[in-house]
């Protein structure tokens, strides 16, 4: 029957997409029913690889997904096999190794021209990180399979039962965001006011989410640091960071002059929280969904945890 066949042919297709290589992300994109999936960023460090099964471990443990969210685990190209195989071995989720350009810069900026004032690992790495949550993830092409994304950093994780609701965003007819705190103070954003009020003026935007951009103007009068969204958790509608308006925004800020984020240190929380006042609906934005979230300090808590009904046994694996 045709029901028959519609099974068959999905059940085929998830055969595809599992057998494929794990960097793939390519074939057959556009045929896989959009759903959500979990994000990191991890760099090629072993105290980075093994928070992250940390992670991982206890999502499988306390989000209430039945572990079918698939992974994207960001990075640089170099991963080894070893460690993929270990991310793969370590859950029963489907997980996929996208990668990213470390060495690719925005047109008209020369790394060797300018100062970079973070020399943790690499000189440019951590504003490569900011640069990629504001802007590079939205370009990347393994979005295309996806309707939101839920970000966890390397040194999170969840050490009790999560909000029902996740991985996904609560109404996802109606929410295109959900944060883990909001109004965070964010201290390095020298200019970077200036630059967003120049976009609106140009682009003849009036800013639609009042409640946030009432807060940016009142902290920017009072000469205080820009309000932010505590954003290393976070839950994305996918195809509202994708509007043309809304790339034009987060590409003036990270791919243009003054390239204020590797300049002047701007980070992706107090991007996230403007664009958020200048695009988003004040109902759009879902507040205090991350129930049994952690950050920073996770693996001391988790491996400390008293409470027997919460406790998560962490392997030790690096």
């Amino acid at each position: 029957t045709a029901s028959t066949v519609m099974i068959f042919n999905h059940a085929c297709l998830l055969a595809l997409v599992s057998s494929r290589t794990a960097d793939d992300t390519t074939a057959d994109d556009a045929l896989i029913q959009k759903g959500p999936a979990i994000a990191f960023l991890v760099p090629n460090v072993e105290e980075d690889i093994g928070k992250t099964l940390v992670a991982i471990q206890s999502m499988d443990k306390f989000v209430q997904d039945d572990r079918k969210t698939p992974l994207l685990i960001f990075n640089e190209g170099d991963l080894t096999l070893p460690t993929k195989e270990r991310f793969q071995n370590f859950t029963t989720r489907e997980v996929y190794f996208p990668y990213v350009n470390w060495s690719e810069f925005p047109s008209g900026f020369d790394p060797d021209k300018n100062k970079s004032r973070f020399r943790k690992r690499s000189r440019w790495g951590y504003w490569q990180m900011c640069r990629f949550w504001i802007y590079r993830i939205w370009n990347h092409r393994i979005l295309d399979r996806y309707s939101s994304i839920m970000r966890m950093d390397t040194d999170s994780c969840f050490t009790s039962t999560a909000n029902a609701a996740l991985p996904n965003l609560p109404d996802p007819q109606k929410h295109v965001y959900v944060v883990n705190k909001a109004e965070w103070p964010a201290y390095s954003v020298r200019g970077l006011f200036d630059v967003t009020q120049e976009h609106i003026n140009k682009h003849n935007i009036t800013p639609r989410n009042n409640v946030l951009w009432n807060r940016v103007l009142e902290w920017n009068k009072k000469g205080k640091p820009l309000p932010s969204m505590y954003n290393n958790f976070e839950i994305t509608k996918v195809a509202f960071f994708r509007q043309p308006n809304v790339m034009a925004y987060q590409r003036a800020i990270s791919e243009s002059e003054p390239f204020g984020v590797f300049r002047k240190q701007w980070g992706d929380a107090p991007v996230r929280y403007l664009t958020l006042a200048l695009f988003s609906e004040p109902d759009e934005i879902a507040y205090n969904y991350s129930t049994g979230y952690e950050h920073p300090g996770c693996l001391t808590t988790v491996l400390n945890e008293k409470q027997k009904e919460h406790q998560l046994k962490v392997q030790l694996v690096y």
